[in-house]
Order: structure tokens, then C-alpha cells, then sequence
């Protein structure tokens, strides 16, 4: 079984839009941060990033360390790390050699956190020079052969992965003066930042302040050949092993052990074709596919149309009230003219309790604009605490709509209980929704906004001043509405391919799709075609197609079978998801896979046994390698509801949508215990970038590549209001003091301006234009360019669509002069 990249590759499409790659940066941020500091927010790390924020389990507990009063009773010796890199996974095997130096025998445990994304698949004891190989059973027979072994003197070792990712090995019986060395295989989905390919251990995984014998060999094979690679803080040996760069071979040793996080960036060259990495078992008659693609769109502005479905869900607790809600309702406006007539769109507003603008997300336009100001109006600061689960959990709850990728933002200026529960339960839902969080005030709780976002591979913004907000709001609406490959669908040319994961979420800008299929049944056909279609950003589909040749993939039986275990695993990741998700019970399917393809699952495990000649008679004495430390049911912060000053607990009078009251419900969903402690964020597919304005500004002019034909700007994302019982108004008022946000309040759904109300005078129309609208909108234009340029990021997505009605209706009518002409005529006049 060998590996075989196939990355020949057709594109047929219906659109003029050129895909390409961007292999560098966003703007002003420097290489230097990402090789060796943005690393942290990537979104692979941010299962890490909770872990180093929770108060009660620090370092000292998690890791390859003891805190019995015995601490040298089983020590570690040595720890070599051997592992394979390719474009979609990387394969661990980490060898560990302790020694038992007390005068008893001892059981020995310890853990490991493993995010998500990655799974135990082998499991192999050196003891008393015999290699024994681990066999996976189910976790309960597993566990029952372990005691019964420990019970009559032998020695076993079990290896066991929990609900919340703890892997957990122990080590039963070890006898005094013996030497134990264990070899465990750990398979992980390729981390990513940008474009670049990470191989990334975090500190906890080594004992901290103890010397050891460790060394690593990482063998590289991507294919394309490799720009650089870097090492953070180690020196290392870096060799290529071929002309062409695509094969390379890091090397670390150290003989003072590792105290650091571990990091290797692989920068690879860039490429605009998606590669599929296939994976022949000849022994199980099997197929294995790993999809691996990056693409970014360069597209003109007025080409934009792309469809989404945006979400809003606005804190409006007592602590709100003041200055902040009105800040928040004014970026509502704002945003609510972003959107174009291909979104959808809905608003939440939250305290004790929760009501929504529309029973279900209604497509935007001039009817459902009116309403949604309507609704905003009568916002307010008088729900009383702060319970985000139970809206959020109506919202994930919603028929997922692949045409129409759905979008979150989140704006609250509080905490709430369980906060660790909650970002583990919207993580399991990031291939179908991303996370945008506005953290108001120093009173927030940062982890819960972070947390929020990172694990739907979203973005945040921390504000500690009111009056920026508008155009902090605006920032994550432009984000939101950067060009994005939507709505994919794979066709994989033979039917007997299970996909993982089933639903693909959209790739947005410097994210990259990783999907894997597995057939378990001898194919016939040598050559098959693979088929990708999605949305463009031009909302026109696109399509690629990878042929696919089976006789080129060699059936070497001593080659690696990563593919099949990743994607085994993968699929194993999706039927425990749909157990929790939908209540199916797929537990013989889950063994089966597990079972086959040697990967640890939470419903089998690993488990040695040796039966000894002359079974040890002493009382074991217990070392836990990691302590057993009862852990708090959410890492950091308070666990209470955050007192608020209003003292209305219920919901305002002046919505007329009945409120929905969760203060009793039980939340099943929330598990408790270690679950708090290992964030399950189920999405990272090691693909998408974080970024935080308020800890690394970035000016964002744009994330892609645009073709400007007009000073337009990005499309952006919008807010939705008010239920079928408000009564619709035609006025807008205008009673705000700020011209610009009173000019965006009268602007239509598709764009244009009828009126603006007096608040300028709009000098006289050219002749050659007859429509009133048309000419008003300009002037409109020209007065937002001209008059409020400091304040673009608000104003930058309502011009544009702006832009593109006025351009629309001149060729409609048959106006031959240009807009950029008649731009220039009306900014001359004002």
C-alpha cells in the first residue's frame, strides 16, 4: 500500500472567475509572526488554548508527571518521537521507556489530552524482552481482562480514550526493578495556519522541569515542493532528500528534555489544484481518498453574490442598558444594509429568556427590511441575565440550509454559567455554522468570546470603548462576507465511497478542505473520476474534476495505511456525533470500524496482557503518572450568572413575539465532569485562521484578491428583525444624531436611495438621467465618500451594493455614461 497523489486536474465552469491560491499573509502581518507567534491563533490550537487557561489543572497535572509522594518511583528515561508528515495527516509514534525503581510492584497511570482531531490507532508493550502487540476490544470486555490479569498476578496494560479526549493508558503490575517501554501510534489530521502545514506537540504532552533522553525524526513527503521549514526554539537538523523538494527529514535531540510547545511550519508552493491522496490495502481489498484543496477566488467587486444566511443574537441583560444597546442597535442599522437580496437573515435577542425577530430566517428585501427596523427599534436592555445556551441551541437546532452557509454573531458583554460546556457543544456544529463574537467591556469573559468563535472557525473582536463599536461590528461583517467556495458537493465516481465529514462546510478566505471517503470493497474500475462542485463567489457553480488511476498506486503491503486510519477515524468521529445528535445508536458500527482499522474509539480499547510464570504476590503500590484531580465543570471564571443591574427578569412588554423561558430546562446536552476540561471543537480541520483585532491589529482593506472597476467594497453580512405582528411602517426614522447612520437607515433593500430626508440638499440631476433614484443614490455615494472617509469600515459594504444597483439600472437604461463620471460630477457639486 502506497501512497498516490494524484493532482491532474480540470476545471469546467459557468463563471469567468479564476481561482488561485494566496500563499502569503493578509496584509501587515509579518512572517516572523506567523512562523513563530500567530501559531496560537490558529484554529488546531485553540483545543490547547483552553487548556492552558483552566486555574485548576495546570501543567503539573496534565502530562507525563506524578504527584505521589513517590515521584521517582516510576521515572521516564527516554522519549523518541518517530513521525510521517504528508499534505493531509501526520503520524506519530511515541516511544516511552520507564523504569520501576521502588521495592513493590506498581500500577501506573497517566494522560494525554488529544484534541479532536486526532485518534490512538496501535498500541505496542516491550516487557521482559518480549514485543506484545495490542488487540482492541470492546472497552468493557477490555476493562474486565485487565482486572481479572492484575487479580491473579500478571501484568496488563489498557489504553482507553474518553468521551471528553482524554487517552488514558495504565500500567498494571509493573514488578520492582523492571523496565517497561511503550510505542503508541497517534494519527492527527494536518494542522494548518494560512497556508502553511504545521507538525505541532503542545508542552503538556512532556514532563515539565525533568531531563530526559528525546529525540525526534520527522520525515516530510508533500506534493509540492517545500519553500522552508522552521523550527520554534529547538535546534534541529533539516535535510531534503530529493531534487525536488518535496521530501524532507527534521531532526531534534535534546538531552535535557522538552519545556516548550514543539513546532514545526512546513511552507509548501503554492498550488490551485485540489489534490486527492489515494490509498490502496490490498490485503482488505480497500481504497482510502484524502481531498486536500486551497483555493482563493480573484473576483470583481460588482461580480459578488454570494448567498449566506446571517444570524444575530444580541445580549440584552440589564448590564446592556445605557450606552451600549443603543450602540449595538445603531450597528444593527448599519449592518442591516449590507446584505443583499441573495441572504437570509434573522435576529435573537437574549437575557433570562430569548425572542426573535422572524420564526425562521426570511430571505432579505424591502418587506422583511422594514420589519427588521421595527424590531430594532424596539430593542432594549430588559431581559434581565445572561442565557446564551438555550437561543444558541434553538439556532444549531435549525435544518442546516447548505445553499445558504449559515453565519453567527454573537454581541454580549457578560458571562455565563457552564461557559466551557457551551463552546464544546457549538464546536460539535462548525461544519455547519461560523462563529463571530463582539466582546463588550472589561467585565466580559474573553474565554467565552474566543471560545465561541475559535471553535467554529470564526473571529472575535474584544472592545473596551462603546463608541468604536459600529466599526468593530463592521470588521467581522466584512470577514463574513469575503469571498467563500460554498455548497460543495463531491461525487466520487464509485458508489461504494463513504465520505467523512458528510456535510462539507464552505471554504472561506485562507481555509483549506480536507475530506476523506473510504471503500471497503475490492473496486473493479482502474480509472474513475472524481467531481467537486460548488458555489463561486459569483454564486454561479463551479466545477473540478480529478481522474483517478488505480494502477498507479502501488500495493507495497509494508507501506503505511495512514489514509485508512484517518479516514476510518473520521468516519468513526460522525457516527458518534449522530449518536449524540440524533439519538441513533450505530455502536456495533463504531466497534466494527474501530476493530478493523486499529483505531481507539470511545467505545473499544486497547488492552495487553501477560500471564506470569510466578504471579506477583505484593500489594501493588498505586503512581498516578497524571493524578486523578476532580475537575470544575467549566476551566476559569465564575461559574454563576453574572449579577445585572436591571431588575426586569423578564422579557420586555414591547415585543410582541411570544418569549421562549429556558430557566428550568435541562440541558442534557452539557456534559459535566472532564468534558469542561477538553474542548471538543469538533470542526478544526486544521484549516481555518483566527484573528483578533483587539490583541493584533490588522488593517483589513481586503483578505483576497479584488479586481476594483469602481471604489466598492466587500460585500457584507446583515441583521434581521422584528416578527409578523409588527406593523410596517414606510418612514424611517431618522431621529439619530449622526448624519451617516441616518443616510444608511434610508437606503432600500437592493441598494438605492428615494429620499434622504433633508438631510442634505441633492443638487440638481444630469439630463441624460430621468430616474430620480439613480441620481440620488450617486449623490449619496459621492456625500458618504466625501464627507465620512475616517469611517469606511462602516460604510464600505453599503456603497457597494450601492455601486452595483446604480451600475445595473444605467446599463438597464441605456445610459452611456460612466458611473465613475457621474461620481466625480456629483462629489464636485456637493
Amino acid at each position: 500500500m502506497k501512497n498516490f497523489i494524484s493532482n491532474l486536474f480540470t476545471k469546467s465552469t459557468t463563471t469567468t472567475s479564476n481561482c488561485s491560491v494566496i500563499s502569503s499573509p493578509p496584509p501587515n502581518v509579518s512572517k516572523d509572526n506567523i512562523v513563530h507567534d500567530d501559531y496560537t491563533k490558529s484554529s488546531y490550537f485553540n483545543f490547547y488554548r483552553i487548556l492552558e487557561t483552566n486555574r485548576v489543572i495546570a501543567r503539573q497535572h496534565i502530562g507525563l508527571t506524578s504527584s505521589s509522594s513517590s515521584s521517582t518511583a516510576f521515572v521516564l528515561e527516554q522519549y523518541h518521537i518517530n513521525a510521517e508528515m504528508t499534505d493531509t495527516c501526520t503520524t506519530t509514534v511515541l516511544t516511552q521507556k520507564y523504569k520501576n525503581t521502588l521495592e513493590s510492584p506498581v500500577e501506573a497511570k497517566y494522560c494525554i489530552p488529544l484534541p479532536p482531531f486526532a485518534s490512538v490507532s496501535n498500541f505496542v508493550v516491550e516487557f521482559k524482552d518480549q514485543v506484545l502487540k495490542a488487540t482492541i476490544k470492546e472497552r468493557q470486555k477490555a476493562e474486565n481482562q485487565y482486572s481479572d490479569t492484575i487479580a491473579s498476578g500478571g501484568q496488563s496494560f489498557l489504553a482507553s480514550k474518553s468521551e471528553n479526549g482524554l487517552f488514558t493508558l495504565q500500567l498494571g503490575n509493573v514488578p520492582q526493578g523492571e523496565s517497561v517501554t511503550l510505542h503508541f501510534t497517534i494519527i492527527s489530521e494536518i494542522g494548518s495556519h494560512y497556508s502553511n502545514l504545521h507538525y505541532f506537540i503542545h508542552k503538556y504532552w512532556f514532563p515539565s522541569n525533568q531531563n530526559f533522553d528525546f529525540k525526534l525524526s520527522l520525515n516530510i513527503g508533500l506534493s509540492n515542493s517545500i519553500k522552508e521549514i522552521q523550527v520554534k526554539d529547538y535546534k534541529n537538523t533539516t535535510t531534503f532528500k530529493d531534487e525536488s523538494k518535496r521530501k524532507a527529514l527534521v531532526e531534534i535531540e535534546n538531552d535535557k528534555g522538552i519545556s516548550n510547545d514543539l513546532l514545526i511550519i512546513v511552507v509548501p508552493e503554492s498550488s490551485d489544484k485540489p489534490l486527492a491522496l489515494v490509498e490502496n490495502d490490498s490485503n482488505n481489498n480497500s481504497t482510502a481518498i484524502a481531498l486536500n484543496f486551497y483555493p482563493n477566488f480573484e473576483i470583481n467587486s460588482d461580480e459578488m453574490n454570494q448567498k449566506s444566511t446571517f444570524i444575530f443574537l444580541i445580549d440584552c441583560s440589564g448590564s446592556m442598558e445605557g450606552d451600549a444597546i443603543k450602540k449595538a442597535k445603531t450597528a444593527l442599522d448599519i449592518i442591516m444594509r449590507s446584505l443583499n437580496e441573495n441572504c437570509k437573515f434573522n435576529i435573537y435577542c437574549f437575557g433570562s429568556n430569548f425572542n426573535k425577530c422572524f420564526e425562521h430566517s426570511r430571505l432579505y428585501d424591502d418587506e422583511s427590511l422594514t420589519e427588521a427596523n421595527n424590531y430594532i427599534s424596539n430593542i432594549d436592555a430588559d431581559m434581565g441575565g445572561t442565557e446564551l445556551f438555550q437561543p444558541i441551541k434553538e439556532i444549531l437546532q435549525q435544518e442546516y440550509d447548505q445553499e445558504y452557509p449559515r453565519q453567527l454573531f454573537i454581541l454580549t458583554d457578560g458571562c455565563v454559567s457552564s461557559r466551557d460546556e457551551l463552546i464544546k457543544y457549538v464546536g460539535t456544529e462548525s461544519n455547519s455554522t461560523r462563529i463571530f463574537t463582539l466582546g463588550i467591556g472589561s467585565g466580559v469573559d474573553k474565554e467565552l468570546v474566543i471560545g465561541l468563535s475559535n471553535s467554529c472557525k470564526g473571529f472575535y473582536e474584544l472592545i473596551d470603548d462603546n463608541n468604536d463599536m459600529q466599526n468593530r461590528v463592521m470588521k467581522l461583517v466584512n470577514i463574513a462576507m469575503e469571498p467563500a467556495f460554498s455548497n460543495i458537493k463531491v461525487d466520487w465516481g464509485i458508489p461504494s465511497f463513504v465520505q467523512s465529514p458528510q456535510l462539507i462546510r464552505p471554504i472561506f478566505y485562507n481555509e483549506r478542505m480536507m475530506i476523506y471517503a473510504l471503500s471497503e470493497k475490492k473496486i473493479e474500475k482502474q480509472n474513475f473520476t472524481i467531481t467537486i462542485t460548488g458555489n463561486s463567489p459569483s454564486g454561479k457553480q463551479i466545477e473540478y474534476s480529478i481522474p483517478i488511476d488505480l494502477e498507479a498506486v502501488s500495493n507495497n503491503d509494508k507501506a503505511s495505511t495512514n489514509i485508512h486510519s484517518l479516514a476510518a477515524f473520521k468516519i468513526i468521529h460522525d457516527l458518534e456525533y449522530r449518536e449524540k445528535k440524533k439519538s441513533e445508536n450505530n455502536s456495533e458500527e463504531i466497534i466494527r470500524l474501530s476493530k478493523k482499522y486499529s483505531i481507539i474509539s470511545t467505545k473499544t480499547s486497547f488492552i495487553v496482557s501477560v500471564e506470569s510464570d510466578q504471579p506477583t504476590t505484593d500489594a501493588m503500590v498505586n503512581v498516578d503518572v497524571l493524578p486523578t484531580t476532580s475537575t470544575p465543570d467549566r476551566l476559569g471564571g465564575g461559574g454563576a450568572v453574572r449579577s445585572r443591574r436591571s431588575s426586569n427578569s423578564g422579557s420586555s412588554e414591547k415585543f410582541k413575539k411570544k418569549s421562549i423561558s429556558f430557566e428550568q430546562e435541562e440541558t442534557k446536552e452539557m456534559s459535566q465532569n472532564l468534558d469542561g476540561l477538553l474542548l471538543q471543537c469538533e470542526s478544526l480541520d486544521s484549516s481555518s485562521i483566527q484573528f483578533s483585532s483587539s490583541s493584533q491589529p490588522m488593517k483589513r482593506k481586503s483578505l483576497f484578491s479584488f479586481t476594483k472597476s469602481a471604489p466598492s467594497p466587500v460585500q457584507s453580512s446583515s441583521i434581521v428583525s422584528s416578527s409578523s405582528s409588527y406593523r410596517r411602517e414606510s418612514g424611517v426614522n431618522t431621529s439619530n444624531n449622526d448624519q451617516l447612520v441616518n443616510l444608511i437607515k434610508l437606503q432600500k433593500a437592493l441598494g438605492s436611495w428615494d429620499t434622504v430626508n433633508s438631510l442634505f440638499v441633492v443638487p440638481s440631476k444630469p439630463s441624460e438621467i430621468s430616474d430620480e433614484a439613480i441620481w440620488t443614490t450617486i449623490v449619496v455615494i459621492a456625500k458618504i465618500m466625501k464627507s465620512f472617509e475616517n469611517r469606511k469600515t462602516e460604510w464600505d459594504l453599503v456603497v457597494q451594493k450601492a455601486t452595483k444597483w446604480v451600475k445595473n439600472q444605467l446599463t438597464k437604461n441605456n445610459i452611456s455614461i460612466d458611473f465613475n463620471t457621474l461620481l466625480e460630477s456629483a462629489k464636485s457639486k456637493l
